[in-house]
């Protein structure tokens, strides 16, 4: 399986379907992930990053504006791509409140039915020297991306 990442993947914010493809096992697209975030007035996030362990290789912390035609490698029968999590940061003024953060997912055969979104919920992590910036972050949620799947091309969208 071969994970790659189009140019375009992050311009409309965390929220195009990607595609997986295969080698001899199974082939894959890393998507990255879509953050929902429950917010309100002045307030959004500033940098996110998905936290994955390729082939047991320990968490990477790999930022959304690198995922642009990243390439993860080759995978075959046995061998793990494990989602651990995300981290976002994020900010509020102007009285708004960020109350959270979720990743959602779903891996399906390309052209096949669509699947419903997982989600992984972000924790609170901790509040930045300046006033309203946060960070938000689950490191160890173990989703292998891969378990379950057979040949074929897959679809890995985030949302």
């Amino acid at each position: 399986m071969k994970l790659t990442l189009p140019p375009d993947f992050f311009s409309s914010l965390f929220s195009k379907a990607k595609k997986i493809s295969s080698n001899k096992s199974i082939l894959a697209w890393v998507f990255i992930l879509g953050f929902s975030i429950s917010s309100f007035a002045s307030s959004g996030l500033f940098d996110a990053y998905a936290i994955l362990n390729s082939k047991g290789a320990g968490n990477t912390y790999t930022s959304y504006t690198s995922f642009n035609s990243l390439s993860l490698g080759n995978f075959v029968a046995g061998e793990t791509l494990v989602l651990n999590g995300a981290q976002t940061k994020t900010f509020k003024n102007s009285g708004s409140n960020v109350m959270g953060g979720q990743l959602a997912y779903r891996v399906y055969l390309t052209g096949g039915s669509f699947p419903v979104f997982n989600y992984i919920n972000l924790d609170f992590g901790e509040d930045y020297p300046t006033p309203g910036d946060q960070r938000w972050e689950t490191n160890n949620a173990n989703v292998n991306l891969l378990s379950g799947l057979v040949d074929g091309n897959y679809t890995l969208e985030p949302f």
